[in-house]
């Protein structure tokens, strides 16, 4: 599932605007060049994660990989793997995703390390194998799935006892706002919450962070496989 990237790049503010640097920059995704300005917008994003080296992470509907390599300039957190998944091969391939490291590891000024795994999954399934992962992240692309129920079981499905999911979506000012990307309907936190727990995830904890340009606000929750 390809990202709506409007979000992201409105953090970026004028660092980067990702839908007309495609190009030019090789990969799908926010170009962020100022590592200062980096670590101000995702520091809370970033400390939510709970992210430890040697992690295993799965991110669906990861694009190019922008975001590990934004997290791998600005964490400080050195050996991670990840296994990447996306729907749209033009953005996610060996090509891009190697471009995107490239970028973020000059703008960290040393090699980002991370390795990878590339899936390119199907509307009906996320071609993973059954009870296998610790942690899953879903940053701003659950609102464009047409069965959300599906895919939050597919996602429970591969998940270990115990594993948990990060996600993350832009709060809506009112009710039926569409997303500035993909123009998607957004979703309130209640009924991401509701969503999960009706497919048998139980809640962890939830975070709301503040305002950035533009005045958009994030949720970020944390939903465990019990």
């Amino acid at each position: 599932m390809r990202k709506c990237f409007l979000a992201f790049t409105v953090l970026a503010s004028l660092v980067a605007a990702a839908q007309g640097k495609r190009e030019k920059q090789g990969f799908c995704g926010v170009s962020y060049t100022n590592l200062k300005m980096l670590k101000e917008q995702l520091a809370e994003q970033f400390e939510f994660l709970k992210v430890q080296e040697h992690d295993t992470i799965v991110d669906v509907g990861a694009a190019s990989g922008w975001y590990e390599g934004a997290f791998g300039a600005g964490s400080g957190i050195n050996e991670l793997h990840f296994v990447l998944v996306d729907l749209d091969t033009t953005c996610m391939n060996k090509k891009k995703v190697e471009a995107a490291m490239r970028h973020y590891s000059e703008v960290k000024g040393s090699p980002i390390s991370y390795t990878f795994d590339l899936v390119h999954n199907s509307p009906d399934s996320l071609w993973l194998p059954l009870r296998s992962y610790k942690k899953l992240w879903l940053l701003n692309m659950l609102h464009e799935v047409p069965d959300q129920d599906r895919m939050v079981r597919g996602i429970r499905s591969i998940l270990q006892p115990g594993g948990e999911v990060v996600l993350l979506e832009i709060i809506p000012k009112k009710k039926g706002q569409l997303h500035g990307g993909c123009k998607k309907p957004l979703m309130e936190p209640e009924a991401c919450t509701a969503l999960f727990e009706r497919n048998g995830f139980q809640q962890k904890d939830a975070v709301r962070l503040k305002k950035v340009k533009r005045h958009i606000d994030f949720s970020m929750m944390r939903f465990i496989n019990p």
